[in-house]
């Protein structure tokens, strides 16, 4: 049987194999490390159906275009468990310059199962050394630190001045100017001087309405002084 495929070659040819290696998915219930050595398996096989007579030898162009392949429909054929009751499969990667670094992200279709513009993995955080800051609401991005959309919000009395507090966006400022903003209609707060606690800047809001309102705590970045 190795004598007559020495002498006939494989039974596909290099461009069906790539054709193979093309149309590659992630099978169900299949592990990534078993989906791994099925395209490695099946790069080894086009490689060598270049080796064989009647072809060129493979060189170092055709390896390296082979090896660029085989990590893209990898990737692709990669399928997304836990998002949906089927699996879902990503169309490819980029990579992206990110919080002062190339990031790679995974791309889905417009028709991804999900509310949210994307999802942050083990990847993001090992690529970025990133940690999450539950008691201060930030996400740290290689020391950058990030606040979380927050949907607190605070009842503020009818005609009155009341304590409040805003997120700070940045919090390396410790002391800063927070100019007169208005938050809602009938809301004002600032022109005043704030000092950043655990992420918090508390100065007084002042109504100018007559019912009482909820109002979302914003996130602002006070003025450093000069």
């Amino acid at each position: 049987m190795q004598y007559l495929k020495q002498v006939y070659g494989p039974v596909k040819n290099a461009y069906q194999l790539q054709g193979e290696l093309g149309c590659i998915y992630q099978k169900n219930n299949e592990d990534v490390i078993t989906y791994a050595n099925r395209v490695k398996i099946l790069g080894k096989q086009i490689l060598k159906s270049y080796k064989n007579p009647g072809n060129d030898p493979a060189d170092q162009n055709i390896k390296a275009a082979l090896e660029k392949d085989m990590c893209k429909y990898f990737i692709r054929g990669l399928k997304l468990n836990g998002v949906n009751k089927y699996p879902v499969y990503t169309l490819g990667e980029i990579t992206i310059p990110l919080f002062k670094q190339d990031v790679t992200f995974h791309l889905v279709s417009d028709d991804f199962p999900i509310s949210q513009s994307g999802i942050l993995g083990n990847d993001f955080f090992q690529q970025t050394f990133s940690k999450i800051d539950y008691v201060k609401g930030y996400l740290d991005v290689s020391g950058i630190n990030i606040p979380f959309f927050s949907p607190e919000t605070i009842i503020v009395a009818p005609r009155s001045e009341s304590l409040f507090y805003v997120r700070v966006e940045n919090p390396d400022v410790k002391v800063g100017y927070v100019p007169k903003i208005k938050v809602a209609h009938g809301i004002y707060l600032g022109d005043t001087i704030v000092e950043n606690i655990s992420g918090k800047a508390y100065l007084k809001v002042i109504s100018t309405l007559d019912e009482e309102i909820e109002v979302q705590v914003p996130t602002f970045a006070p003025e450093t002084f000069k």
